[in-house]
């Protein structure tokens, strides 16, 4: 007890780690101490239960700061199975459940169910203002995992009334986010003339699209000539490869291929703006990779800024 206090005092982890190793060994040692010799073994047995959830906690808040949280759970667990149940929603029962419910939030797997659980219990008997700033933990995880705050309620009241959840105890998740092949073509049935969908959209369906959305976008698109501007990869006499979406500039990589219509007399230089007016020839969706012929300088060749267009179909 008195080892924990003071690792609780201390601002830094690292120096609390000694004195939490400390208490933790001589609690595993108490955890399976007998009876000396001559001992009355009722008394014995009423001492060990009064220091049990004292041990336990000891042992896991030490290995929440050694980050091993599957142990942390399983002593938090121990602890509060072993504390009289007036001592589970007052003073240390109620910060080891809010520990308890973070630790499942921090390991490696997260059990966002069972977090959600125990911080909503923490909530309910912490004192303020710690109450508001653990609701709200419960609230946020809650929704990450579910998608919406309905049923957060009932959840609530039955952490309430119970230090665990029910056998078969779950909460709904959200359904997982559409597909890139999904969105794909969510854009092409929702935009009612294709030609005017942006042309970082269109580069999405072609590379994330089935065959026939695909397909439909590319009728669009093939043997037109446009200007196309973007990040220069890489750049020869012959051929200058571009990154033209958002997310091909971020990650440096190339998505479009322009080949020249004659050898450029100075290619551009890497890592430059450039804009070039060619045609659409062809694509690859892996690579995803649009590929135009006859390409040119445009009769201005001073680099400029990209704009992009500030309307989007798609999320990529």
């Amino acid at each position: 007890f008195i080892l924990k206090s003071q690792a609780g005092q201390k601002t830094n982890p690292a120096d609390a780690l000694p004195l939490l190793d400390e208490a933790a060994k001589d609690a595993q040692a108490g955890l399976t101490a007998s009876a000396p010799e001559g001992a009355d073994a009722a008394n014995f047995d009423k001492m060990k239960t009064a220091v049990t959830p004292l041990f336990d906690g000891a042992i896991a808040n030490d290995d929440v700061v050694k980050k091993d949280y599957d142990n942390a759970i399983k002593y938090f667990q121990e602890e509060l199975k072993a504390m009289p149940a007036a001592q589970q929603t007052a003073g240390p029962g109620i910060e080891d459940t809010y520990l308890l419910g973070t630790a499942y939030v921090q390991k490696t797997r997260q059990d966002l169910v069972n977090a959600v659980w125990y911080l909503s219990r923490a909530a309910a008997y912490a004192p303020e203002p710690f109450k508001d700033e653990i609701q709200k933990a419960a609230q946020y995880w809650y929704k990450k995992y579910h998608g919406a705050m309905d049923g957060f309620d009932q959840v609530q009241a039955q952490a309430k009334a119970s230090l665990n959840p029910p056998a078969g105890f779950t909460i709904t998740p959200a359904p997982p986010p559409p597909s890139p092949q999904e969105l794909a073509h969510n854009a092409v049935t929702s935009t009612p003339d294709l030609k005017t969908m942006a042309l970082t959209d269109k580069e999405f369906v072609l590379a994330n699209g089935t065959p026939d959305d695909a397909g439909k976008v590319w009728d669009t698109m093939k043997g037109l000539t446009t200007k196309v501007p973007g990040k220069v990869i890489s750049a020869t006499p012959d051929s200058v490869e571009l990154a033209v979406s958002d997310d091909a500039q971020q990650s440096n990589k190339a998505d479009f291929t322009i080949n020249m219509k004659t050898p450029l007399k100075t290619p551009p230089t890497i890592g430059s703006m450039a804009n070039f007016i060619a045609t659409f020839d062809s694509y690859t969706q892996t690579p995803p990779m649009i590929i135009m012929k006859d390409g040119e300088m445009p009769p201005t060749t001073k680099p400029h800024a990209v704009h992009h267009s500030t309307h989007h179909t798609t999320t990529h």
